[in-house]
Order: structure tokens, then sequence, then C-alpha cells
């Protein structure tokens, strides 16, 4: 046969549909019509088309030979695998080395100890603002793949992440307020309701018991916003820092609560603020 050659009928799939293994696996329906890929099919236990085992290897072999991946070609992967998900999935992927993150609107594959699932917003707007590092899985690929990208390995930014806290009483100049100033009925009910979040679990009879200790506090307040910083480990030995001014600090153990001043009733943007850091 001139220009062919005979090859295993495991090297060989019916339909590559996502043209990903031109170079791994022989896709007969480039060659052959409807009719002999049945007889293919039925006769040699030809594959209809690449599985978990294929895309195990497409992935170590993009992992040794590529850095950048076309964002279909990423896509279609990781689709893959999410559809078919299963425990024999689950053992062969946990051997990946790298993920994807995006890079100057670029996929590269960077090492999974360097790379971070952002569940946490704060953390993930500060890390993503620097420009010398791309720490998040890919967000074209994050939506449902996140227990997928623990199985491999990838951290949550919040487990990971050491707070710096140089917080003391010797760096601000803070005056005492009266509490029903800054406690008021409206943000009570914003952090009940950041509290009544499932992902949390906080029976009811807890999330009052916890919003009820802001009743009982001594509020001390500072013109200056209270500034904390966040330090990540990269697998190279290089520490990454980042620094937030934000609106408080709660001391639960003291009750009370530090603050930065405001002018007149908090509006909705610092509400929200407010109680994302109380439930912290």
């Amino acid at each position: 046969m001139d220009g062919g050659e005979w090859v295993t009928s495991r090297s060989c799939v019916l339909h590559d549909r996502n043209s990903l293994f031109c170079l791994q696996l022989h896709v007969l329906d480039k060659y052959y019509d409807k009719k002999l890929l049945d007889f293919f099919l039925y006769s040699f236990d030809v594959r209809n088309g690449p599985g978990s085992e294929d895309y195990y290897q497409l992935w170590v072999t993009w992992e040794k030979s590529i850095q950048e991946i076309a964002v279909s070609d990423c896509s279609a992967f990781w689709k893959f695998i999410a559809t078919n998900w299963s425990k024999n999935t689950q053992k062969l992927i946990s051997g990946f080395v790298k993920v994807p993150v995006c890079t100057d609107g670029k996929i590269i594959l960077s090492k999974k100890e360097d790379v971070f699932i952002p569940d946490d917003l704060l953390l993930t707007d500060l890390f993503s603002k620097l420009s010398q590092h791309s720490f998040f899985i890919c967000p074209c690929l994050r939506a449902s793949l996140n227990c997928i990208y623990d199985t491999i390995g990838v951290q949550r930014i919040s487990k990971e992440v050491t707070k710096n806290d140089s917080f003391t009483l010797d760096n601000y100049r803070f005056r005492t307020i009266d509490p029903s100033k800054v406690i008021m009925v409206g943000l009570l009910k914003i952090i009940l309701s950041f509290l009544a979040d499932p992902a949390l679990d906080i029976p009811a009879e807890e999330r009052h018991r916890m919003v009820s200790c802001l009743l009982n506090v001594t509020v001390q307040e500072s013109d200056e916003p209270i500034t904390v910083g966040y330090s990540v480990r990269l697998s190279s030995g290089e520490v990454v820092d980042v620094k937030s001014s934000r609106m408080l600090r709660w001391e639960r153990e003291d009750s009370k609560l530090y603050m930065q001043s405001s002018d007149g009733e908090p509006s909705y943007k610092e509400k929200i603020e407010f109680a994302t850091y109380f439930t912290e």
C-alpha cells in the first residue's frame, strides 16, 4: 500500500473530534468512508475516539514539550476530563505536574505548586495585580473543575497564604466612639446573611450568638486605614508579598473593633466590606 503503513488497532481511533491527537494516534475518518469505519469498529475493535489514558498521555506530552496551549485545545481537554470523570480518571490525572494559567491572554502550563484555586475574592484581587506572576487556574476553565484541581494537588489560595499581621496600637491614633453609630440594624442583617452561606455550615443559633457579640463591643476609630500583608511561598523558595488596606480589625477575644473612620453612615459597599471582614 503506497504511502501507508500497518499499525495496531490500539493506536487507532475512528474520530478525533477536537483534533487533539493528530501526532499521537491514527485517526481513520481522515482516510476512510463511513462503511469502512464501521468495519474497523466491529472487526478490529478500533475505538470510536480517544479515552482517558490517551488524554493523560497527551497532557504529559504537553507538559514536557510545550509551554503555551491554544485556548480551544485546553478547553476541549478539560471538558473531556470533567465529562468522563471517574476513579480511573482521578487516578490518572493525580500525576499531572503542571496546570494551565492565563498570562497576557495566553494559556501556559505552570507547576501546580505555584498555581492556586482562587477561593478568596480579596486575595485573588491582590495577587492578580502582580504582573510578574500568574497565580490562578485559567478563569475560562474554572467553572466546575475545582474538585478536579483538588485531586491534582492544586491548593486553595486561602489555605496557602500567610497573613503578615504587624498590627499594633502604637502605629495608630485611636479614639473611642459610640458603637450604635457603627453597629446598625442594616449591618447586622448583612452579616447574618453572610454567615447563612451554606458553605460555612453555621447553625442558626451559632450565627445569632456570633452577631450578638457585636452589640457589646468597644469601637476604636482611626483616620488611617488598617494595613494587612499576605505572602505565599512558591516552589522555587521565592516568597511573594502583597498588602491590603482594610476598613477594620476585629479582636474577638477583647471584644474590640478597630476601624477606619468614615463620613456619616457607611455606604452599602462599605457595609458589604465590613460584613466580609467580620465573617473572616
